[in-house]
């Protein structure tokens, strides 16, 4: 991942997360942790450009997962990828919304 490339995902996260759309993603749990709010906060630039990143580029995908069971020292996975894997975490557990299988989805994403 080079810096145009970043940079072309973070200008897109900061349009995206201006849009009608993105503001109906809201924290759906309180939890003072992670400063997560019901009703109140609601998905930002950062939990936008960090799954853009998990979605479109493998390697760093890759190499986030593997963290998880390289890395016998905890701290050292916390030291590469600690705001990656909150942003992500939070993305996914407060502010994502549950879709099932019978429903029918407007092939709208938030995130393509």
């Amino acid at each position: 991942l080079n810096e145009t490339k970043f940079d072309e995902y973070l200008q897109f996260s900061k349009a995206l997360s201006q849009t009608k759309h993105a503001k109906q993603f809201i924290s759906l749990h309180n939890n003072d942790n992670h400063g997560m709010r019901f009703g109140y906060t609601t998905i930002g630039v950062e939990h936008i450009l960090t799954i853009r990143l998990y979605c479109s580029e493998s390697n760093l995908c890759t190499a986030f997962r593997k963290s998880f069971y390289e890395n016998e020292n905890e701290k050292t996975h916390y030291q590469k990828f600690y705001w990656f894997g909150r942003f992500l975490h939070e993305a996914v557990q407060y502010l994502g919304k549950e879709f099932h299988g019978n429903e029918k989805h407007s092939g709208k994403n938030i995130y393509v």
